[in-house]
């Protein structure tokens, strides 16, 4: 396996394999049936954050020396972006939901998208204040979301304007992610004295992208993630694993 800290894991959507980038320069892609890995070496340097395309067919590795690595799972063959942050590391990178783009953050705390078909960068949104913890795509591809401290930050990327939703008793809000409509998200945090994150579905307001009302919450949380239609929820508690219906919050 790995010989350095591994820094993010994902799923190949299929479900069959995981992906796991690590402080050694390796991606290696395990089969969870026969346990068997493969390794794809690109660059060598620190690896960030993995990210797989809605399509499964790309995997984009974000490193440490300011590049995107894009692989074609089907072919294994490299593509590398150079990220127009300069000599800052990228520490996320996430797909629109069409595959047409890709958005990078760097450790000064700027986002920047890409084309993925030319690498070129089509836009750079401001510096910010706090460490971004996670971006997403809207389902449109018009708007990012992305995570700093205890707010909630939508951009416009075509103005890089940005509506900002501060939840004034939470400490820290960890990962979100965008309902396929465009109408919901999911997000975790804790609060000042929870040893777990918890888990919250609301409802965004369209009229000025921010949260416009919380449904309802859920137990504590490791990880979680959600349907691509939209309509469960799965997250995860020490050793169980919840299934839920998000309209009537029933468990399946």
């Amino acid at each position: 396996g790995h010989i350095l800290k591994v820094n993010s894991v994902c799923f190949t959507t299929d479900g069959e394999n995981v992906i796991s980038v690590s402080d050694d320069g390796d991606t290696r892609i395990w089969n969870i049936v026969s346990g068997k890995c493969s390794v794809l070496r690109g660059q060598p340097n620190v690896l960030n954050h993995a990210s797989i395309s809605p399509n499964g067919h790309l995997l984009a590795v974000a490193s440490e020396n300011n590049c995107i690595e894009i692989w074609n799972l089907n072919n294994t063959k490299q593509n590398v972006i150079r990220s127009s942050l300069g000599r800052n590391a990228t520490s996320l990178a996430s797909f629109s939901y069409d595959g047409k783009y890709i958005a990078a953050v760097s450790t000064d705390k700027r986002i920047s998208i890409h084309d993925l078909q030319t690498g070129d960068s089509i836009k750079t949104i401001q510096k910010n204040n706090n460490d971004i913890r996670s971006i997403n795509f809207s389902s449109d591809g018009g708007k990012i979301i992305s995570v700093e401290g205890n707010e909630l930050h939508f951009w416009n990327i075509g103005t890089g304007d940005c509506s900002k939703h501060k939840f004034n008793d939470v400490n820290q809000i960890h990962n979100v992610i965008y309902s396929k409509d465009g109408k919901y998200i999911a997000f975790d945090y804790k609060g000042d004295y929870l040893y777990k994150a918890h888990l919250y579905w609301g409802k965004i307001n369209t009229n000025n992208n921010s949260v416009d009302q919380l449904i309802y919450s859920f137990p504590s949380s490791d990880c979680f993630s959600l349907s691509s239609s939209g309509k469960y929820l799965v997250l995860s508690d020490d050793n169980a694993i919840r299934i839920y219906d998000t309209k009537f919050r029933k468990k399946t």
